[in-house]
Formats: structure tokens, C-alpha cells, sequence
């Protein structure tokens, strides 16, 4: 197995960012509604959303606010574990690599 490449972590992370901002702004979206005032269950809600601006009052709206905390949130937390596993291997062993490694990176 190769070790990943510092480059290849970065393209690595980012893209695990962006494809997290596309799951979480959904979510956002219907939590801001809800967290607006709006009464219903985030059923009702959902469909709401829905009804007025379709898929894109799901995605469109937040996702570059999203996209804009996530991809660089993930680069910044999984270079930090790639840095802090390689200073601990051979000073912890293996098994505990990844979870020092998570708990420096701030998991």
C-alpha cells in the first residue's frame, strides 16, 4: 500500500468537503425553516419547501455557504490527522494511531 501523498490528501479532503455540503445543505435548509418559526413537523415542512421552490429551495439555497465552511473545515481537519498520525507512528501503537490521530485533529 502507497502512503497518500500530502497533495493527494488535500485534493482528497476537499472533495470529501463537498461532497458532505451536498448532504448537509438539505438539512440546513429545513432546520433554518423550522428554526424561522415555522410551526409545522419537518414533514410538513419539507414538503413546503418543496412546493414552493422545488429541489433547488433544497440545495440552491445555503449551498455555497455550506460548500464555503466545509471543504476547507475537512482540508484543515484531515491534514491536521495526517500530520499528528505520522508524529505519533512508531511512538503509540498502531491501533491507537487513529484515534490520537482524530482526537489532535480535533474530532
Amino acid at each position: 500500500v502507497c502512503a497518500p501523498t500530502a497533495a493527494g490528501v488535500a485534493l482528497a479532503s476537499c472533495v470529501a468537503g463537498a461532497a458532505g455540503g451536498f448532504v448537509c445543505t438539505p438539512v440546513e435548509r429545513l432546520k433554518v425553516v423550522m428554526q424561522a418559526g415555522y410551526a409545522g413537523g419537518p414533514g410538513a415542512c419539507l414538503k413546503q419547501i418543496l412546493a414552493e421552490d422545488g429541489l433547488r429551495g433544497l440545495l440552491g439555497r445555503g449551498l455555497g455557504a455550506t460548500l464555503a465552511r466545509e471543504i476547507p473545515a475537512y482540508f484543515f481537519y484531515f491534514g491536521a490527522y495526517e500530520v499528528a498520525s505520522a508524529q505519533l507512528a512508531g511512538l503509540v501503537p498502531d491501533a491507537l494511531l487513529p484515534l490520537l490521530g482524530g482526537a489532535a485533529a480535533g474530532a
